[in-house]
C-alpha cells in the first residue's frame, strides 16, 4: 500500500484541477467539489486505514503555534492593504458558513487527516512531511487564477504564500498532537481574523 501514497494527492489535485466542475456547479458560490473532497476523505481513510483519535495535546506548543497563526494572518492583511490587493472573500454568499465553518472543517479533514495520513506513511523525515503537505495545501489554491477575474490575481499569488504559512503550522499541530482538533481550531482562528477583516472592510 506505500507504493500507492502518492497517487493519492495525484488523484486529488486531477479531479480537482481538470474536472468540469462549472458544468455541474449549482447557482451558489459554495463549490460542488466539496463533495468530492468528502469522498476522498473517506477512500483515503478505508484504503490506507487512517486512524481516528483525539492526540494528545501539547498545551505549550499549542500556544506558540496560536500565536503564530495569528502573526501570518495580521502579517497577511497588513501585506494585502500596503499593496491595495482586491480581495474576493466579499463577493462569496454565505460567508460565515464557507471561511468559519465549511473551510476550517473540510479542509483539515483533507489536508491534515487524508493526505497527511497518507504520505505520513510514505516520508520518515518529518520536515519533508510538513513542507509537503503544506506546499500541497498552497498550491490547492492555485484554480483561483483560473477562476477569478485578473484584479484578483495579486491577492490569489498572496494567498499562496500565506496559505503555504498556515498550512505548515496546521501540519506541525497535526505532527505534535496526533490529531485534527487543533489544526481545525488553528484554521479558524486564522480566518477568524480575515472574516472580521472583511465585514469591517479592511480588506
Amino acid at each position: 500500500m506505500k507504493h500507492l501514497v502518492w497517487l493519492a494527492p495525484v488523484i486529488y489535485f486531477a479531479v480537482t484541477w481538470f474536472f468540469p466542475w462549472d458544468v455541474i456547479q449549482w447557482n451558489s458560490t459554495i463549490s460542488i467539489s466539496y463533495i468530492f473532497d468528502i469522498i476522498f476523505c473517506i477512500s483515503c481513510f478505508v484504503i490506507f486505514r487512517l486512524p481516528i483519535r483525539v492526540g494528545n495535546q501539547d498545551t505549550k506548543g499549542a500556544v506558540s503555534r496560536i500565536i503564530a497563526t495569528i502573526g501570518v494572518a495580521a502579517f497577511s492583511l497588513f501585506i494585502a492593504n500596503l499593496f491595495i490587493l482586491s480581495a474576493p472573500f466579499k463577493y462569496i454568499e454565505l460567508l460565515f458558513l464557507q471561511i468559519l465553518i465549511l473551510a476550517p472543517l473540510i479542509e483539515e479533514f483533507l489536508f491534515r487527516y487524508a493526505i497527511f495520513g497518507a504520505l505520513e506513511k510514505y516520508f520518515h523525515n518529518k520536515n519533508y512531511l510538513l513542507l509537503s503537505n503544506a506546499l500541497l495545501f498552497s498550491l490547492s489554491h492555485a484554480p483561483a487564477i483560473y477562476i477569478l477575474p485578473k484584479e484578483f490575481h495579486g491577492f490569489v499569488y498572496a494567498q499562496f504564500i500565506y496559505t503555504f504559512f498556515l498550512g505548515w503550522i496546521c501540519a506541525k499541530a497535526r505532527l505534535k498532537t496526533g490529531s485534527i482538533i487543533e489544526p481545525i481550531i488553528l484554521h479558524f482562528i486564522f480566518n477568524l481574523i480575515f472574516y472580521v477583516a472583511i465585514i469591517k472592510g479592511i480588506i
